[in-house]
């Protein structure tokens, strides 16, 4: 996993329960030596970790946390990333062109996963349909999950 998404967790921690929320939560994840740098990669298992406890700590949902977190994701990422982004793009062409092929092609040794995006109907951003996955490079596959949902609910209404 792309350490940006552990320094930005990090981030969304701290801004909801301090650091020493985000010390605890390294802590009962195993990760408390852990400092994570946007420029490095680590394994998915940490992230899951992670995560985990966070659900753990504060009782709410793993699908309210994820969807809070990809919220919180899209201003970094449209600061960041916002100069690749063409003005015509909707949130599915975003999907389709991927940060992560930015951060595969910028970053050597980079493994994010790979997005595999199927427009159901044309027009998904106006109640349509879209259906995409998530495979790992380490051959684990997902359906979109809930902070992927969120952010591209937050990246439509911009």
């Amino acid at each position: 996993m792309h350490g940006i998404i552990h320094v930005q967790l990090q981030k969304f921690v701290e801004g909801q329960y301090g650091a020493y929320g985000w010390r605890e939560l390294c802590r009962r994840a195993g990760l408390e030596r852990k400092i994570f740098t946007a420029i490095e990669s680590y394994p998915d298992e940490q992230l899951l970790q992670l995560v985990t406890q966070a659900v753990g700590m504060t009782g709410v949902p793993v699908t309210q946390l994820l969807e809070s977190f990809g919220q919180f994701l899209v201003p970094t990422y449209l600061s960041v990333y916002g100069s690749l982004v063409r003005p015509e793009w909707r949130t599915m062409d975003l999907l389709e062109h991927t940060i992560h092929r930015v951060v595969r092609s910028r970053q050597l040794g980079a493994q994010p996963p790979e997005l595999k995006v199927e427009r159901v109907s044309e027009v998904a951003e106006a109640g349509g349909r879209a259906r995409w996955r998530s495979a790992s490079m380490r051959g684990r596959e997902s359906e979109r999950g809930p902070s992927v949902t969120a952010a591209s609910s937050t990246l439509a209404s911009r």
